[in-house]
C-alpha cells in the first residue's frame, strides 16, 4: 500500500533559514558586546549612580531626571539586585537586547511567509550603526523604540475589540520615555486612513494608555513639567538647518564625524530608498507612524529653542532600516533562487565593518581618562582631581579620584590645602569653556595639557599643574 508523505507548507521555514537567522542574531549580539565594553558617558554614570544603585523610592517616586527612563531603570535595577554589579556593561545589557528586538520586530511581519525579505531586514537592523549606538547606551531609547514598533504591530483594527496588547505596549513605551507620545499620535493619524471604526478603537485604547501613564508619572509631575518647560530657555538644541545635516551623519554612520555640508548628502542617501520601501509595501504602518513622529520632532525643533536634539529624531531609525532593506530586496529579482537571499550576509558584514570603524571611539572616554590619570599620578604622586560635569559620578563609579571641583573656588581650595601638585581631569572641556569661563581661564593659565582623549560626544583632557 503506498505511503503518503505530507508536503511541507509553502511558508514553512527550513533548517538553513533558521541557521541564517541564528547567525544574524549572534552577529548582532557580538557587535553590541564589542561596543558595550567602551567607557561610559556622563548620562550613563548618572543613571547608574542615581537610578540603579539608589533606592527604589527615588527611582519610582523621587525627583524627575531626564536620564531616569523608568521602565528601563526598573529592568536594569533588577539586574543589579540579582548580580550585585553596577558595571556599565551590565547596565547596557537591556539596551543591547532591545536593539536586537527592534530589528526582529521590523522583520517579524515577513517571517516565515517571506523569509528572504525578513532576513534582509534583520541583517540590516542588527548591524545598522545608529541603532547599534542606541543599543550600547545604558538608557531606554532602544527599548522605547522596540515598544513603539510593537504597539504599531498591535494597532487596533476596525473589527477588533479593545486591544489590551496595544494599550500595554503604549504604556510601557511612555513609561520608558515620554517622547513616545509622538508615534502614538502617528497611530491616530494612520487609523484615519483605515476608517472611522478603527479610529474610534484607537482613540479608546490610546486615551486609556495615556490616562494610566499619567497616573504612573503623577509623583514626578512637578519635575517633568520643569524639565520639559525648561527646554524653552535652554540653548542646547540645534537650529533646524544644523539639526538635519547632523542627523544625516547619524543615519549613515551612527555619529557625526564630518561637516554639515556632507551631512546633507548623507541625509539624501539614507532616505533615497524610502519610495522603494513604500512601493514594496515594507512596513507601511511603521513608516507612516514614525514619519509623523519625525514631523512632530521637527516642529518642536522650530518652536522650542532646546527642542532641536538629534535623539528626538530616533524615529528615523526604523524608516531607514526598512528603506535600506527594500533597496537590497529590489536588487534580488522575485524569481531569484533561495540562495540569492544569502545577500543578507554581505549586508551584515558591510554594515558591521562600518559600525565598528566609526563606533570604536567611545561616546565619552571618562573611564579611560580616569585610568590614564591614575596611572600618571601613581608615578609622580600628584593629587588627582576631577573638574566639571561627571566628576562626582566618576569618583563614585571608579574610586580613583582624590577630589572633585565644580567651580573655581573649589579648585583653588584644593590647590591651597594640598602640599602636592594637582593633576586635573576635565571630563568635558568644551562644555567647561562654554559655561564656566572663570574656571576655564584659571585652568588655561595654571595648567598644561598632558593628554586629550577623543570621544564621539565629548572629549576628556588630562592636565597637570605647572
Amino acid at each position: 500500500m503506498p505511503v503518503t508523505v505530507p508536503l511541507r507548507p509553502a511558508n514553512a521555514s527550513r533548517p538553513q533559514d533558521r541557521l541564517l537567522l541564528t547567525i544574524i542574531f549572534l552577529c548582532g549580539f557580538i557587535l553590541r558586546s564589542i561596543v558595550s565594553w567602551q567607557s561610559p558617558k556622563y548620562d550613563e554614570l548618572y543613571f547608574i549612580q542615581h537610578s540603579i544603585i539608589g533606592p527604589w523610592s527615588d527611582l519610582l517616586w523621587g525627583n524627575y531626571s531626564p536620564n531616569n527612563h523608568i521602565l528601563y531603570a526598573v529592568i536594569a535595577k533588577l539586574l543589579y539586585e540579582m548580580t550585585g554589579s553596577a558595571a556599565p556593561q551590565l547596565a547596557r545589557l537591556p539596551a543591547e537586547l532591545a536593539g536586537i528586538w527592534v530589528a526582529w520586530l521590523l522583520a517579524k511581519p515577513f517571517w516565515p511567509s517571506n523569509r528572504g525579505t525578513a532576513l534582509l531586514i534583520l541583517a540590516t537592523g542588527v548591524s545598522y550603526p545608529w541603532l547599534l549606538a542606541f543599543s550600547c547606551d545604558a538608557r531606554g531609547y532602544s527599548l522605547m523604540l522596540a515598544l513603539v514598533i510593537l504597539a504599531t504591530l498591535y494597532l487596533p483594527q476596525a473589527q477588533s475589540r479593545f486591544s489590551w496588547r496595544y494599550m500595554l505596549a503604549v504604556v510601557a513605551a511612555m513609561m520608558t520615555l515620554p517622547i513616545a507620545v509622538a508615534p502614538v499620535i502617528g497611530h491616530g493619524i494612520l487609523t484615519l486612513t483605515k476608517g472611522r471604526p478603527a479610529t474610534l478603537k484607537w482613540l479608546l485604547c490610546a486615551s486609556s494608555a495615556m490616562f494610566v501613564s499619567a497616573l504612573l508619572y503623577l509623583p514626578q509631575f512637578t519635575g517633568i513639567s520643569q524639565y520639559w518647560g525648561g527646554l524653552h530657555d535652554t540653548g542646547e538644541g540645534f537650529p533646524l538647518l544644523q539639526l538635519l545635516p547632523y542627523t544625516g551623519w547619524h543615519l549613515i554612520v551612527g555619529c557625526q564625524p564630518g561637516t554639515a555640508a556632507w551631512g546633507w548628502l548623507m541625509l539624501l542617501l539614507a532616505l533615497a530608498p524610502l519610495p522603494l520601501a513604500w512601493r514594496l509595501n515594507m512596513g507601511r504602518d511603521i513608516i507612516i507612524s514614525c514619519a509623523i513622529a519625525v514631523i512632530l520632532a521637527l516642529i518642536g525643533a522650530l518652536a522650542i529653542p532646546g527642542g532641536g536634539q538629534i535623539r528626538y529624531l530616533i524615529w528615523l531609525v526604523p524608516i531607514v532600516i526598512l528603506s535600506m532593506a527594500a533597496l537590497a530586496r529590489w536588487l534580488v529579482p522575485s524569481h531569484a533562487p533561495r540562495w540569492a537571499y544569502a545577500l543578507a550576509i554581505p549586508i551584515l558584514l558591510i554594515w558591521s565593518a562600518l559600525s565598528l570603524q566609526v563606533l570604536r571611539i567611545p561616546m565619552q572616554p571618562i573611564e579611560d581618562a580616569v585610568r590614564a590619570g591614575y596611572t600618571r599620578t601613581r608615578q609622580d604622586h600628584r593629587l588627582l582631581v576631577g573638574v566639571g560635569i561627571a566628576s562626582i559620578e566618576a569618583a563614585l563609579q571608579f574610586g580613583q579620584l582624590d577630589g572633585v571641583a565644580y567651580n573655581l573656588s573649589q579648585l583653588q581650595e584644593a590647590e591651597n590645602v594640598s602640599n602636592r601638585k594637582i593633576r586635573l581631569i576635565a571630563f568635558d572641556p568644551d562644555r567647561l569653556a562654554q559655561y564656566d569661563h572663570d574656571l576655564w581661564q584659571h585652568i588655561q593659565s595654571d595648567y598644561q595639557i598632558e593628554q586629550r582623549l577623543p570621544g564621539r560626544i565629548a572629549d576628556c583632557e588630562i592636565l597637570s599643574h605647572r
